[in-house]
Formats: structure tokens, sequence, C-alpha cells
């Protein structure tokens, strides 16, 4: 099975894979809900209420919230470097545009577990952006997730057809990275929520 290209709206070029048994990604990210804590499955279940197609739901939160950090030109020290937000949000547009040229793939990530990751994405993007602090402690963790969400979608295509699921050992991995992924997302949530909380009793 060969994989052409496609240049993105943001001028890059993703990897297309030709159609595929789209059952796969998302009973991945079934079984990795299935396997998180179930106070984990609540916090996640409890952002994941976006009606219609997720993926351009997370996309424009993405671009709204850049074009208001780059009107407060928020900076953070990550690692002991200067990092500029809005930079950091042009990261992270540009992985959902990857995400969505993978092909027919995305379209399963709009209902069902398959869409948790997302729905979570948008929700911290929207806590987030109104809180430097928090922001500061998230936003790396977001991109790297974001990333990570394109990146193992265009693996997950590139090794499978409508014949043959993911060897063993790679599904295995990816399976332990959603799970991963998930736990990272619903910790993210549940301390944002009790961060509000705790704000609002002082």
């Amino acid at each position: 099975m060969s994989a052409t290209t496609q240049t993105t709206a943001t001028g890059t070029t993703s990897l297309i894979a030709p159609a595929s048994n789209t059952n796969s990604s998302s009973s991945l990210w079934d079984t990795a809900n299935a396997k998180l804590d179930p106070k984990i499955q609540e916090v996640l279940a409890t952002v994941n209420t976006v009606n219609g197609r997720v993926v351009d739901a997370v996309l424009n939160e993405a671009v709204t919230q850049q074009r208001a950090l780059a009107a407060k030109r928020w900076k953070i020290i990550i690692r002991g470097k200067e990092v500029i937000l809005r930079d950091v949000l042009a990261k992270i547009i540009r992985w959902i545009d990857h995400f969505k040229a993978v092909g027919d793939i995305a379209v399963q990530f709009n209902s069902g577990a398959a869409s948790l990751p997302w729905a979570a994405v948008r929700f911290l993007l929207q806590v987030a952006v109104d809180d430097k602090q928090y922001l500061e402690a998230t936003i790396e963790g977001i991109e790297i997730v974001t990333q990570t969400i394109a990146t193992y979608a265009a693996v997950e295509t590139l090794y499978m057809d409508s014949d043959f699921e993911l060897h063993t050992q790679i599904r295995s991995k990816v399976l332990g990275l959603y799970v991963h992924i998930l736990s990272f997302l619903g910790e993210s949530i549940r301390y944002s929520t009790n961060d509000v909380t705790s704000k609002s009793h002082v």
C-alpha cells in the first residue's frame, strides 16, 4: 500500500493514505478509554459534548485563542527558553491541519471515544487562555498531544488496509500511547476544574 501527499492549508505537506478500515483507530481509542481509571473516564465524558465535527471545533478554538494570545503578547519560559505563546498555538493549528489532511480516518473522530482527545484539547485551550499560569503549565503538553494524535493517525493509516489490522506489536504500543494521552488530558482537566473551584472560594 502506498501513500500520496497533499499540501495543507498552512502550506505544509502531509501524508495521505488510501482508504482503509476506519474501525481500527476508533477501537483503539475505545480500548484506551476502557483502561482508564473510572474517575478519569468521567472527567473526559464531561467535556466530550461537541455537536458535529469535533476536529473542526478544536481547530476553530485554536485559531480563536491564537488571536487572543497575539493581542495579549504573552510569553513564558519553557526549559530555560522564552517562548511566545502565540507561536505555540500556531504549531497546534498546524498539527490539527496535518491530522485533517490524513484523509478519511479523521471522519471517525467525530463520535464515541475517538472524539475524546480532541474534545479534551478544545476544553483545555478554552480554560488555559485566560490563565497564564495554567497555560504555562499545560501548553507544551497540549502541543505534544496534538502532534502525537496527528502523527499516529497517519501511522495507523499506513499500517493497515481493508484486509489487515495493525501488527500486534505496533498496535500494543499505539494503544499504550493513547492511554497515556487520555490520562494526561483527563488529569489536566481535573486539575483545571479543581483550580477554578479553589479560586472561587478564595
